[in-house]
């Protein structure tokens, strides 16, 4: 009767503890995915708010025109320091830009990337959208890097004069989610 009892409860707390852990890591993964996707949209809509005050000042001093709005963008070092000092307080963030309307960035964090053509990464949603094994897979992924982005242009208009996209890497959401990893497999 013991080894009966014994047989039918350690595979059930065995499955218990397995179903928790399994919990315990997807609501770790879900929370630092969604804390890093904040953070990404918070720098987005920083970069935006700054963004149209620059556009305010220029258009004060005389720029007037989708030509003279970029020029007066791509030469503002104030504007180049807020993408600076947005990008240094968020861990996972690794890279904020601002483009012309045609992809072209202007101004960056990453000074090297000015000049060149906006690339194109996988929308930051996208990953929330995913299960549990595959955030998990993704995140174990060789670094990858995923964009918030948004078009800034005038009312009715479909073209955008201005683009600014976020980019925040895995690779630092990993590492803050590896520490977490230790705890639940102490618990396990």
């Amino acid at each position: 009767l013991r080894k009966k009892i014994l047989l039918l409860t350690v595979p059930a707390v065995l499955a218990l503890v397995a179903c928790f852990s399994f919990l315990l890591l997807r609501n770790l993964i879900e929370s630092n995915l969604r804390r890093s996707r904040q953070l990404a949209e918070f720098a987005v809509q920083q970069t935006k708010a700054v963004l149209l005050l620059r556009l305010d000042d220029a258009a004060r001093q005389g720029a007037a025109g989708r030509e003279k709005w970029i020029s007066a963008i791509a030469a503002d070092q104030q504007l180049r320091q807020v993408l600076v000092n947005s990008v240094a307080p968020g861990p996972p963030l690794v890279e904020v830009s601002i483009a012309d309307g045609d992809g072209r960035i202007l101004l960056s964090s990453t000074q090297s990337t000015e000049g060149s053509k906006m690339r194109a990464h996988p929308p930051f949603d996208e990953l929330l959208t995913l299960d549990t094994l595959g955030r998990f897979n993704r995140l174990n992924a060789a670094g990858q890097i995923y964009e918030q982005q948004i078009p800034i242009g005038v009312l009715n208009d479909p073209r955008p004069i201005f683009k600014i996209q976020v980019l925040a890497s895995t690779a630092v959401v990993k590492a803050q989610i590896a520490d977490g990893l230790q705890s639940i497999a102490v618990a396990t």
